[in-house]
């Protein structure tokens, strides 16, 4: 996917509560143009995932956004995010995933094992599963 595809993208997020990207974008250039595009331009929130991750290359684009961000993260992609390794995200998972969080300005779910979902303020829930509701920022566990 391109950069092209951003005028559909930005009609469809007029309608959305939320975005998703990432799932089924791909890794060529135009992919990572187009998320930047988006993490620059759109207001809706986003939620990065997958490939949505993978081509993000300017993580100081994430602290620009006016409206939430979350990440979702495998250890091996929060890795790269990182430039470190596996072994030190699963060793460090808690203390990695609030310092970015409060680095970048956003709401990480690092994902396996327990996942870890950081609120800006530095609160933690452990949590096996997550549905956000976006009409009103809240996280329903169970």
């Amino acid at each position: 996917m391109s950069r092209e595809a951003y005028p559909r993208i930005k009609k469809l997020a007029k309608a959305a509560d939320v975005m998703i990207m990432g799932p089924g974008l791909g890794t060529a250039a135009g992919s990572q143009q187009l998320v930047e595009k988006v993490l620059l331009t759109e207001k809706t929130p986003l939620l990065l995932d997958a490939d949505g991750l993978n081509v993000m290359t300017d993580l100081e684009l994430l602290t620009k956004r006016e409206t939430a961000t979350i990440l979702t993260p495998h250890p091996g992609e929060m890795a790269r995010l990182l430039g470190t390794d596996i072994q030190n995200v699963q060793k460090n998972r808690l203390q990695l995933t609030a310092d970015f969080a409060r680095e970048y300005q956003v709401y990480l779910v690092l994902k396996e094992r327990l996942p870890r979902l950081d609120y800006r303020k530095g609160r933690f829930i452990s949590i096996t599963r997550v549905m956000m509701v976006w009409l009103r920022p809240v996280v329903v566990m169970f």
